[in-house]
């Protein structure tokens, strides 16, 4: 029996769809078939659909949902547009087709609508060819040969064309070709068949082979002068065969010559260490011509030979005219084989070349130097080198323009010291612990040749490199809960004494080492000289505190421990969660033309956790809605108690109209304990659904959901 506070309450969330007492009328749906599917049509004919008489005597636009709710075995038969107002599909077996609509004003859905056809298949006749046919009977050798056909049945639609030699001319019969031209065709009907095709013979040496020996229109390559016999009949669904068919091809001389080429020209007949050279040759073909062919070549271009240690290579071996980078003096030759668009080869020519020693002697470094040569710790060194080469005199003339690497072969133990821009002339690097950096250079010149490396020493002193000390005040020493504890740091450190006399400046960090079990205690500051907290929980509070100078050395960790007395009775477990709903999303829409946003409002005067209902879901058009409940709270959970427990969620369904079999999409049918599961309506109304949340002590109150389909 429903209290009256509810009935009172849902009364008032009544919206335009409903008026208290008041019950406004479903749409109709009405289909209407085109006038071509009256009466039993064929397969393959397009069956059109009219839902535009359907009406609402509210007057509101209306949804269209359509489908096919019954169909032949096998059929895979849909309706093109299910969300149209007029749509169609078409029969692709025989048989009978039962078409549903459902059209709704976004508020009320109509009773469904059906009606239904019967397609009648194809005749059942064995399947006959009129003729097959080529794209050409008198093809060049290595050209491209295409097959059609045309069947002949009273029920059969033509397939297959032709543009040329034995080419298909308004149903009529090539010349040459068997067969006669086939019967008139009735429209729309297309059984299936099977095609079989096969090459019966080809001119010795053919590697000939069809792309396809049962698709509708295959190929292949007349790659020999010669005759190609080629052969198809076609097989209907019940296995009868026609009479098989065939086209004879005869293939020319054309196309059956390979390409000749000229000897190989280089760019640079005395190339040097480092030069780029390109290679090219011209290429003939006598089939290659207006009363022949229109020839494409291939290249293969080669290196055939290298001096002993060399890593040239082609740019691109199948370029016209590649190109490749003298690195080593010595012997070099370059092979290339020529190959047209019909597959004949060329024969293979080579150029040799031999290139002298000019840029191939490395260059080496005469002096490296430092400013200041004896820098202190943390003072910035300035580095230089001076390169020498051979090659750039005045017998070979090489650019004197190098690139240098530089490194450090060595640093004092514990140092991080890093170089500043190791491919520059002059790069730098700061001593950070005093002792001896072993710096190492290397030069690499124009061509990429490299230099052996030099080194140089370059020891800093000590002054600069000692660590600062850290001492903790805490004021009081012994604390107590609620009061106030302050924190101060005393450092030193010998880099400013007057044998060095630096300036230094400090950076702090502060932590805690150690707190109560339960507290959340903080610092009030990290990063100051002077830190403190507030004490939360009686026991031993451990702070640390590390000071690190401006050179980045760092103190020993400093700690001092800070006893708290004074216990405060605690609450902590007693609390209940509190289930609140984070977020309400719809799920997929039925009518996606229509189809509003979800919307959540909580009832009229109940706070989250109240009785039916605490949230209010209005779904318009949504076929399904997540309920996340990830917001829930417990007391336990925060300071000053941080229990951390852990959260179980029990859901269910309350209530739901007359005949739902409503159920959680994850879950076990009226019940889940997911913390955000979906809950799927099945039929229009009103339901509710209540979730109960347990710490695994306390059990919250029931939280009510109230869902409107």
């Amino acid at each position: 029996m429903m209290h009256r506070p509810l009935f009172v309450l849902l009364c008032a969330l009544c919206l335009s769809v409903v008026s208290c007492g008041t019950k406004l009328s479903a749409p109709t749906a009405n289909i209407v078939i085109g006038l071509a599917a009256l009466g039993d049509i064929q397969t393959g004919t397009e069956v059109a659909l009219d839902g535009s008489t359907s009406t609402d005597p509210n007057g509101e636009p209306l949804a269209y949902r359509w489908r096919l709710t019954r169909i032949p075995p096998g059929s895979r038969a849909v309706v093109s547009d299910t969300a149209a107002m007029t749509t169609w599909f078409v029969p692709d077996l025989a048989g009978i087709y039962e078409i549903e609509l459902v059209v709704s004003d976004g508020s009320l859905t109509s009773v469904p609508s059906t009606t239904t056809i019967t397609a009648t298949g194809c005749a059942n006749d064995v399947p006959t060819l009129s003729y097959v046919s080529a794209s050409t009977r008198s093809p060049n050798s290595g050209e491209r040969v295409s097959l059609s056909a045309t069947l002949g049945s009273s029920d059969l639609r033509p397939v297959g064309s032709g543009d040329g030699n034995g080419a298909v001319t308004d149903g009529g019969t090539p010349s040459g070709d068997a067969g006669t031209a086939p019967p008139p065709v009735t429209a729309g009907c297309t059984p299936h068949v099977t095609y079989h095709w096969s090459l019966l013979s080809v001119p010795s040496g053919s590697t000939a082979a069809l792309s396809g020996e049962t698709a509708q229109a295959p190929w292949f390559l007349a790659d020999v002068p010669g005759d190609y016999v080629a052969e198809l009949y076609v097989e209907n669904d019940r296995g009868d065969r026609s009479e098989a068919k065939t086209v004879t091809v005869t293939a020319g001389v054309c196309g059956s010559r390979a390409p000749e080429t000229t000897p190989i020209v280089a760019t640079n007949d005395t190339p040097s260490v480092g030069d780029a050279v390109g290679f090219s040759t011209v290429v003939s073909d006598a089939d290659d011509g207006a009363s022949c062919l229109s020839e494409r070549y291939t290249y293969a271009w080669t290196v055939s030979a290298l001096p002993p240690g060399s890593l040239a290579a082609l740019n691109d071996p199948t370029a016209e005219s590649p190109s490749l980078v003298i690195d080593r003096p010595g012997p070099y030759a370059v092979t290339v084989v020529v190959t047209d668009s019909e597959g004949h080869a060329s024969d293979a020519k080579t150029l040799e070349l031999t290139v002298g020693d000019c840029g191939t002697r490395p260059p080496s470094i005469s002096s490296v130097t430092a400013s200041p040569a004896s820098p202190g710790t943390d003072v910035p060194v300035s580095l230089t080198a001076t390169v020498k080469d051979d090659d750039t005199g005045s017998a070979c003339g090489e650019p004197a323009v190098y690139a240098l690497t530089w490194a450090f072969a060595s640093v004092p133990g514990g140092s991080h010291a890093a170089l500043s821009g190791i491919h520059q002339d002059t790069p730098w690097f700061t001593p950070d612990v005093p002792g001896k950096y072993v710096v190492s250079v290397v030069a690499t010149d124009a061509r990429g040749l490299t230099s052996a490396p030099e080194t140089l020493d370059v020891t800093a002193s000590s002054c600069g490199a000692a660590a600062p000390s850290a001492t903790i005040t805490a004021s009081p020493a012994s604390g107590s809960v609620g009061a106030g504890v302050s924190l101060a740091a005393t450092v030193t450190d010998s880099d400013t004494a007057t044998s060095c006399g630096r300036t230094e400046t400090f950076t702090y960090a502060w932590t805690f080492q150690s707190v109560p079990p339960g507290s959340v205690a903080t610092l009030a500051s990290t990063d100051s000289p002077v830190s403190g907290f507030v004490p939360d929980l009686s026991g031993t509070y451990g702070v640390a505190l590390v000071v690190t100078d401006s050179e980045g050395h760092a103190s020993a960790r400093a700690t001092k421990n800070v006893n708290v007395a004074n216990v405060t009775t605690s609450t902590c477990g007693t609390h209940a969660p509190v289930p609140r709903l984070s977020a309400i999303t719809g799920g997929a829409c039925s009518v996606p033309t229509t189809c509003g946003t979800t919307t959540s409002t909580p009832a009229a005067g109940s706070s989250p956790n109240a009785t039916a209902p605490g949230y209010t879901v209005r779904l318009n058009g949504h076929g399904s809605v997540k309920l996340d409940a990830s917001g829930t709270t417990d007391a336990d959970d925060v300071a000053p108690c941080n229990a951390k427990e852990t959260l179980s969620y029990s859901w269910s369904i309350l209530t739901a109209p007359v005949g739902s079999r409503a159920t959680w999409s994850i879950g076990t049918g009226s019940t889940t304990t997911l913390v955000a599961p979906t809950f799927d309506p099945d039929v229009p109304g009103t339901y509710q659904v209540g979730l109960v949340v347990s710490d695994g002590t306390n059990q919250s109150s029931l939280l009510v959901v109230q869902i409107e389909l």
